[in-house]
């Protein structure tokens, strides 16, 4: 059992496990009122978390070889996902109940339809995937209204874009092959667009002048703001 300083186990609803050696999560079973649960390191096992009947929020990272299948259709609602391979099966977690996904720093992943696995999602944070070259198809995403992008240079397939329901966007580092004039007539066409930070789209002003400049052009640039920070991005 974990030293919680006097707090019994059933009175603990947040908690936070970092395994520095292979570990087993069977002392999980002594605190079934968790409810938001961060996972880290060496864990060799997640069946454990089948006894945990209140989890709604998982983070977990820096895993290898871990099997998530016998989480298959856990009633999760936000989940986060770090430093790890696409090559583990942690998409097992994903299922209708999952409303929000933050997915970063996951190798080897140019192809993102896995995220398609959770077609509930409402707010989307994808960061750092250095290797991702295409988005989901938000038509399987119909749900989604917030998506917040940062560090995936390498996408050049952001035409999805148009046929999303999204109504909040923030782009950070991202799509380095794309213009200004093509990202501009993307936004142009979203139906549902409502607020877009895009003026971190570069080191520079480069793209972001061209993208702002045409959409003046369009009548469309007040879809431009500059104050989706994650802070107002969480809160929409």
């Amino acid at each position: 059992m974990l030293d919680m300083n006097g707090l019994t186990p059933s009175n603990v609803t947040n908690l936070f496990v970092v395994a520095d050696i292979k570990s087993d999560l069977h002392l999980l079973t002594e605190y079934p009122n968790v409810e938001t649960l961060l996972l880290s390191g060496k864990i060799t096992e997640v069946d454990s978390l089948l006894r945990l009947k209140k989890l709604t929020d998982l983070n977990i990272g820096a895993f290898t070889g871990v099997d998530f299948s016998p989480l298959k259709g856990l009633p999760l609602k936000k989940i986060k996902i770090t430093s790890c391979s696409i090559d583990e099966n942690f998409s097992e977690l994903f299922s209708e109940s999952v409303e929000y996904m933050h997915l970063y720093n996951i190798k080897k992943a140019k192809d993102l339809s896995f995220i398609e696995k959770a077609p509930m999602i409402k707010k989307l944070y994808l960061e750092s995937i250095s290797a991702a070259e295409t988005l989901p198809d938000f038509k399987n995403l119909k749900k989604l209204y917030a998506l917040k992008l940062y560090e995936l240079h390498k996408l050049n397939d952001m035409e999805k874009l148009a046929d999303s329901s999204i109504e909040y966007l923030d782009f950070a580092l991202v799509a380095d092959k794309l213009s200004g004039t093509q990202l501009a007539n993307i936004l142009s066409r979203m139906k549902s667009l409502k607020q877009a930070d895009m003026h971190l789209l570069d080191r520079n002003d480069k793209r972001y002048l061209v993208l702002k400049s045409r959409l003046t052009k369009e009548g469309r640039v007040d879809l431009l703001k500059e104050n989706l920070d994650y802070e107002a991005w969480m809160e929409i």
